[in-house]
């Protein structure tokens, strides 16, 4: 029996390491929110793809009920706990992380933005 390697757009690191190098190289609000949504789509439980979902619809001025939305989106799914280090592949389990710690952080992010 051989083992199969799941596709690498359901690998949430994938998408972290795309989406910092589009910030840094092609920092388009309108792509960003698109890029944001797909990674979402493929993978839903990784918090850092959620604050980084609701950064670019920040930045791409969407309105307040659209960012609501999304981050009661992010609240509904099943949010695994975050990667210690952002290369690390996604079946390595990050050691003494809770995670009730990434709704916390998705909370913390909606604040901030409503604060703004």
């Amino acid at each position: 029996s051989s083992l199969t390697t799941p596709p690498l757009s359901t690998r949430a690191w994938a998408w972290r390491h795309f989406i910092a190098f589009m910030h840094e190289h092609l920092p388009d609000a309108k792509l960003l929110k698109e890029l944001t949504h797909r990674a979402l789509r493929f993978c839903d439980s990784d918090v850092s793809l959620w604050l980084e979902r609701l950064r670019a619809l920040e930045l791409g001025g969407a309105g307040a009920e659209e960012v609501r939305s999304d981050f009661e989106r992010g609240l509904g799914a099943q949010l695994l706990p975050q990667q210690q280090l952002e290369g690390e592949p996604d079946d390595v389990p990050a050691a003494g992380d809770e995670s009730a710690n990434g709704y916390i952080q998705l909370l913390h992010a909606y604040s901030q933005y409503q604060r703004r």
